[in-house]
């Protein structure tokens, strides 16, 4: 195998990354839309100005639009994983939102189960990176 085609190539634990997390964000953007949006609704800070059923379903069209692309464009790994991780940061004020709160959901009624998830948020985001392909391979 040349230099050239490896370098290409992503390796195995990548696509598996991209695999999970598309499965993932797809499954999450319909349950926004479907059996969970009720619980997602409770989530929404009480300082976002936005309709809560709007945030609720448009954020559930996006991560079906992340997950799906994630999964069925591997050769836009770099702009999907990239977006995605964007993603996981543009919500995360919502997660501190929830621990400010002290808002209820998805099992996530304690302070410190609360507390917990936010350090979730940053190995979503590194893994969305990885599956983007980053960082880089040695050349």
């Amino acid at each position: 195998m040349s230099h050239l085609a490896n370098a290409s190539t992503p390796p195995r634990s990548q696509a598996i990354t991209r695999q999970v997390l598309g499965g993932l964000m797809t499954f999450a953007g319909a349950s926004h839309l479907t059996f969970a949006r009720k619980e997602f609704r409770a989530q929404v800070p009480s300082w976002v100005t936005v309709d809560t059923d709007l945030v609720v379903l448009a954020s559930g069209v996006v991560e079906m639009g992340l997950g799906l692309s994630t999964l069925l464009l591997p050769r836009q790994r770099r702009t999907t994983g990239l977006t995605l991780a964007a993603f996981y940061v543009a919500i995360f004020p919502g997660n501190i939102g929830q621990y400010v709160e002290r808002t209820d959901g998805f099992g996530l009624d304690t302070d410190m189960k609360r507390l917990l998830r936010l350090f979730g948020q940053p190995a979503l985001i590194a893994a969305a990176l990885w599956a983007a392909g980053l960082p880089e391979r040695g050349r």
